[in-house]
């Protein structure tokens, strides 16, 4: 079951937030500047807050069930006890629980609409030259250069982490390590989406890439369990 974990926890919540990249990028092209702040607050703001409040005290009710089984209680004990903690104060000590990658995603739309409105005060040209670059990067002729530098821009982010995993946060409080990681995999996510065309070009040795990817979710195992 641990090992089981290691590998899911590896790339459930990047490919989660790649894929968040992609369809914020869709939904800024369709909607422009406005319609895209509307429709994410509408869909994952209101979604997460009224989550939170729905589901907060049972995520609560079930750690505390959990805890007091742990220590040894019988279990309509622990139920009762806490059944009346959760009761008496349903949102006590407040944390993000299993809905912090909503929260984070919000904070990724906000810097990328801070982005967006940055770019357009650089001039023409160099705003152009950037675009060039990238796509020679993403879909032209230097694209065996970006798996190296995804795996340089991944790799300086997970440096400040505690471990040799991507922690999970659960305070209201903005861990910019975190954000920093996922915020490499929206990027990515979103520029698949600006071009497109490097889909078909993954798709073309997609079992190469998957092999590639097993083996090196072996490495990764070994490496965390040493």
């Amino acid at each position: 079951a641990g090992l089981t974990l290691l590998v899911i926890h590896a790339f459930r919540m990047p490919a989660f937030f790649v894929l968040a990249g992609f369809f914020a990028a869709m939904m800024r092209e369709r909607r422009g500047g406005w319609g895209y702040s509307r429709d994410r607050s509408h869909r994952i703001g209101l979604v997460l807050i009224i989550a939170w409040l729905t589901l907060y005290p049972l995520v609560r009710l079930a750690f505390d069930y959990a805890t007091r089984r742990n220590a040894g209680a019988p279990s309509a004990e622990a139920m009762s006890a806490a059944a009346t903690d959760v009761l008496v104060s349903p949102w006590s000590d407040p944390s993000l629980a299993h809905f912090w990658f909503l929260y984070y995603l919000l904070w990724l739309y906000a810097v990328s609409l801070l982005a967006i409105a940055i770019s357009r005060m650089v001039p023409r040209g160099p705003r152009e030259a950037v675009s060039r670059t990238c796509a020679t990067l993403l879909v032209g002729a230097r694209q065996r250069l970006l798996v190296p530098l995804l795996v340089t821009a991944t790799w300086l982010t997970l440096l400040p982490m505690r471990g040799p995993i991507i922690e999970t946060p659960h305070t209201f409080s903005l861990n910019l390590r975190v954000l920093a990681v996922y915020a490499v995999f929206f990027g990515a996510g979103w520029a698949m989406y600006v071009y497109r065309g490097m889909i078909d070009k993954l798709q073309a040795k997609a079992w190469r890439r998957l092999g590639l990817g097993a083996i090196a979710m072996l490495a990764y195992l070994v490496l965390t369990i040493m």
